[in-house]
């Protein structure tokens, strides 16, 4: 498909959600259309809608750049019988932010309650069932406590990085080691519900599992969930109808110039696949103070989501992958996560996580050679299971090391805002969890002060 080139000025701000980058091709001679707006944001992701939607609202001029054909980044919902499951996103926090955004998009939402309380615990190594205690009366003693210890890091309540410059040791020591100094043993069932995206949960470094699950993700549990009747997809379904021609779907970058006057973005409009970039920032212009920071983030985690149907599972329950042989039962990277009943009789959700050299074949072969053992041990009559649906979210995470957090990685992180003319929210400067996200937004726009 040939150029359809976009030059965006002059651009104020540029809220920079996430970096893209095109394949080597002429421009020259290409057709230039100029757009002019107040802001650019950088992918239709949860932040990237967000902020178009509150921008638009306040009478602003936005171009949002989307690499798909459609907007919410990490969603996956299908509809079986008109019935929406979600696959991706399932439920929000029950806060002024997530009820007032849902106002705002006419989203009917109601109580996100699971669709089971029926677990079958197994080893997917083996495919036999697992002992596991989880009586709820020592859960709820032990999350109490959780939230006790966790609350003393005020900086990160919020779900921000905002660490002081001593870093305290027990936020870099590896997550095991944090369970044991604070005997939170207990805690340790309902932490890897949450953080089980950190992978290999008790080795990672407590700060990163504490922004998966921590004081906000606790406050929230206890309030409770919500979610979209429709399906998180209405979400954004009715965010598009809002910013109308406003989003440029399936477009990536090509160049990115910023000076004090303002910015220009040079796009090519196409439906050829993108390649993330999160390490070379290539195609931006950045300086030697944003180079020296960027490529520090790695791809550290990715979550794979599934849908598998008619596999002879039980209809109504979650299977849940256990290790024995592992400390805290908990299984090793790559693993299974959760075969989770959402409601549709036949259909399990599930969630594979591993690193991002995790390929999907590979992804797949975990979830039928588990399903497979599983019917080889009679522990359940499986049948031929059919995978309906696949979703793939990479990053999960971003990640340094903690020499580079010591040294004031995200003090220096977070200074970079409105540096050149560009802002910036998202996974690698909040808890990646969509309200969450979004309160972080507002403060950045609040910043912004256009």
């Amino acid at each position: 498909m040939g150029f359809v080139p976009i030059r965006l000025l002059p651009l104020f701000g540029l809220v920079f959600f996430q970096t893209t980058v095109a394949s080597n091709s002429s421009i020259e001679n290409a057709k230039i259309n100029d757009i002019t707006a107040d802001i650019c944001i950088i992918g239709g992701g949860s932040t990237g809608t967000y902020a178009g939607i509150k921008l638009k609202d306040e009478g602003k001029k936005v171009a949002i750049v989307e690499r798909d054909d459609h907007l919410g980044g990490h969603i996956g919902t299908l509809y079986v019988d008109g019935k929406p499951v979600d696959y991706g996103v399932q439920g929000f926090f029950n806060t002024e932010t997530t009820l007032k955004y849902f106002k705002r998009l006419n989203v009917s939402h109601e109580p996100l309650l699971p669709a089971s309380l029926e677990n079958h615990y197994i080893d997917f190594r083996t495919g036999k069932k697992v002992k596991f205690d989880g009586n709820a009366i020592n859960v709820t003693a032990a999350l109490l406590l959780y939230s006790a210890t966790v609350s003393k890091f005020r900086g990160i309540a919020d779900g921000s990085f905002n660490l002081p410059d001593r870093v305290p040791d027990e936020l870099l020591m590896p997550f095991g080691e944090f369970i044991d100094r604070y005997k939170l043993q207990g805690a340790l069932p309902i932490t890897w519900t949450f953080a089980h995206g950190s992978g290999n949960m008790l080795a990672a470094p407590t700060l990163y599992v504490l922004q998966l699950f921590g004081q906000p993700h606790i406050n929230a549990l206890f309030r409770g969930y919500v979610r979209a009747k429709r399906g998180t997809a209405e979400v954004y379904k009715k965010a598009a109808e809002v910013l109308g021609s406003d989003v440029i779907y399936n477009s990536r970058i090509i160049k990115v110039t910023r000076s004090e006057q303002g910015v220009v973005v040079l796009l090519r409009n196409c439906s050829s696949p993108w390649f993330l970039l999160f390490a070379t920032l290539k195609g931006f212009d950045i300086d030697n103070r944003e180079r020296s920071l960027f490529p520090a983030m790695a791809v550290d985690k990715s979550i794979m989501s599934e849908f598998v149907k008619n596999s002879g599972l039980p209809e109504t329950s979650n299977i849940i992958n256990l290790d024995p042989t592992k400390p805290a039962q908990l299984p090793q990277m790559p693993f299974v996560w959760h075969l989770d009943f959402m409601g549709v009789p036949g259909y399990h959700t599930i969630k594979i996580v591993g690193d991002s050299e995790l390929s999907e074949s590979e992804a797949k072969q975990l979830i039928l050679g588990g399903i497979d053992r599983m019917g080889a041990a009679g522990t359940f009559p499986i049948k031929r299971p059919e995978l309906a649906a696949w979703g793939r979210h990479i990053p999960l995470t971003l990640a340094v090391s903690n020499k580079a957090i010591r040294g004031g990685f995200y003090r220096d992180l977070y200074a970079l805002q409105g540096h050149k003319n560009t802002f910036y929210t998202g996974l690698s400067f909040c808890s990646d969890y969509s309200t969450l996200l979004w309160d972080f937004t507002n403060k950045v726009l609040e910043r912004m002060n256009l």
